[in-house]
């Protein structure tokens, strides 16, 4: 943590860039982080905000979407594992269906051609991946909830 909260205190006083900070190199040990650290990811991200490849909605879009899925123009496509995503298709079995975010590629002809996609997962980091490997395929009109089910949790979104 503090080696985080050292680089976020650098990053702040000279003023890095996105750019500069999606590939800040930070130390790390297999055993406790990842080769490319959260401060990275982040920016990565944000980069692709303001390049227009990351596209997405917040809690309040989400339910704006979610409330006119009977028009049949919405698949909701939870990425995260089976288990996680099995109580929402239960309950919302015409609106929910689920692939996992490493499944994207081998199960691609599940996803409809004819609906939008909006891509749902715990955080909204699975859910930016398989944005990117659907649109690699192909498919234009796709959305990620941001922050996702925390967030929608959060926001007090009743699903």
């Amino acid at each position: 943590m503090v080696g985080r909260v050292n680089a976020v205190a650098a990053a702040m006083k000279y003023g890095l860039t996105i750019d500069e900070l999606s590939t800040m190199e930070l130390a790390y040990s297999p055993p406790f982080s990842a080769a490319m650290d959260v401060l990275n990811s982040v920016a990565n991200m944000a980069d692709n905000d303001e390049r227009g490849i990351n596209r997405g909605v917040g809690p309040q879009g989400f339910v704006e979407l979610w409330d006119e899925r009977e028009t049949g123009d919405y698949c909701f496509l939870d990425c995260r594992e089976t288990p996680d995503a099995k109580p929402f298709m239960e309950k919302f079995p015409d609106h929910w269906c689920n692939i996992p975010q490493g499944e994207i590629y081998k199960r691609f002809e599940e996803v409809p051609e004819d609906k939008a996609i909006v891509l749902v997962c715990n955080t909204g980091a699975r859910a930016y991946e398989a944005q990117i490997m659907l649109e690699h395929k192909g498919v234009k009109d796709v959305q990620v909830i941001r922050g996702g089910m925390a967030a929608l949790k959060k926001w007090g979104a009743d699903l």
